[in-house]
């Protein structure tokens, strides 16, 4: 089934690729709070239970991951406005699937994402109890610190915010508590010369090519919400890798943490 775009204008976003896309999409349609995170339910497991799949990968790497039995915290970023996009509601839904399986308190979610609206801000505040970062906060360094392991879902986001999370735990702790769940980095590294990678995601081009990934499969009804996503961490076999990533190289600080404006993800 084909997805419609549903992406909408953002004047705060200053990403080039998005004002293309922006250029041609219809204005969004919107849907009530209390109807995106249903519509995923109730169609989740058609045409080939891709939902259940998608979860079933994630708890499989997240044992793999984390040796305790302790419950992890969530960082969530460049979501969407679920309001405005279908795509944005499907990984919303996929979200707190996750939280149920894994039995994470739904206060432990920290989310933000610039183009969020009041309605998105009801939904996730009041109705599923998540934290929004405040907008003047949301680009703070210790908001990504990871003191605890954690997962980032962070689908399809901007190269340059998947660094900014690298570089504000270029520590063996922090490290060691990421467990990333957005576009492949390896990919990245595959496709664009070291050069711009040396420049625009430095922490990004040393990092990825040490992480287990594991590709979540796309979905057949939703197959632009989780192309080219994967469950990404540092295995327990790479510690010292860790250490000598550490020990051999510092990123050299930016002038502004988290990278320029409100521009937070590629959107969906």
């Amino acid at each position: 089934m084909k997805v419609p775009n549903l992406r909408h204008s953002i004047r705060t976003l200053s990403l080039s690729s998005r004002e293309k896309r922006e250029r041609i999409d219809p204005p969004p349609k919107r849907h009530p709070p209390q109807h995106c995170c249903p519509r995923y339910a109730n169609k989740s497991d058609t045409p080939n239970g891709s939902r259940n799949v998608h979860v079933q990968i994630l708890e499989s790497s997240w044992s793999a991951f984390s040796s305790s039995a302790r419950t992890p915290a969530i960082l969530c970023l460049g979501l969407g406005s679920p309001s405005a996009s279908l795509n944005a509601r499907i990984q919303l839904a996929f979200l707190t699937e996750t939280c149920k399986r894994l039995k994470v308190a739904h206060d432990a979610i920290s989310i933000y994402d610039p183009i969020f609206t009041t309605e998105d801000i009801a939904l996730l505040e009041e109705e599923l109890q998540m934290r929004v970062l405040p907008k003047n906060r949301s680009r703070e360094r210790e908001d990504y610190i990871l003191s605890v392991p954690t997962i980032c879902f962070m689908p399809h986001c901007d190269i340059e915010l998947y660094d900014t999370v690298l570089r504000a735990n270029w520590s063996r702790d922090g490290l060691s508590n990421l467990f990333l769940l957005g576009n492949q980095l390896q990919e990245y590294l595959d496709n664009k010369p070291t050069t711009v990678l040396e420049a625009v995601a430095p922490c990004l081009l040393r990092v990825a090519p040490f992480l287990e990934n594991q590709r979540l499969p796309i979905s057949d009804a939703w197959p632009t919400a989780f192309n080219n996503i994967s469950a990404q961490y540092f295995p327990s076999s790479q510690s010292s890798s860790i250490d000598k990533l550490v020990a051999l190289w510092r990123p050299h600080p930016h002038e502004e943490e988290g990278g320029t404006g409100d521009a937070v993800g590629e959107g969906n």
